[in-house]
This record gives C-alpha cells, sequence and structure tokens, in this order.
C-alpha cells in the first residue's frame, strides 16, 4: 500500500525532505493512516497534510505522526 515511499526515493536517487498529502477532507481516518506510516517509513520528512481547519484536527495529526 505504501511502496510509493520507497518509490520515491529510489526513482530520485536524492533523500526526500517533503512529503505533501493533500486531501478534500482533513477528518478522514485515512489521512491519519498514511501520515502515520509515512512518518514510520520516513523518520525524517516533512510532512504537510491537509485541509485541517480546526484546532482538534490539527493535534490529532500531531500526535499521530
Amino acid at each position: 500500500m505504501f511502496e510509493t515511499c520507497e518509490h520515491i526515493e529510489n526513482t530520485l536517487g536524492n533523500p526526500v525532505k517533503l512529503v505533501c498529502v493533500d486531501i478534500a477532507n482533513g477528518y478522514l481516518d485515512r489521512l491519519v493512516q498514511v501520515c502515520k506510516q509515512i512518518r514510520k517509513t520516513m523518520p525524517d520528512v516533512i510532512i504537510m497534510a491537509g485541509n485541517v481547519v480546526t484546532p482538534d484536527g490539527l493535534v490529532e495529526l500531531v500526535e499521530e505522526g
């Protein structure tokens, strides 16, 4: 499911510094799961994820990955 992380690094040949996960509804559990997996697979990458418009939504994403 998350082969994309490995594919990005292998294709470009350079370390990935930033990953953007763009979604229309940042309150979907799927977004949190994707961010958690990216964090697990690529611990040093900066993750930009959204769209989240409330403090509670932001806190959940920060705490989960």
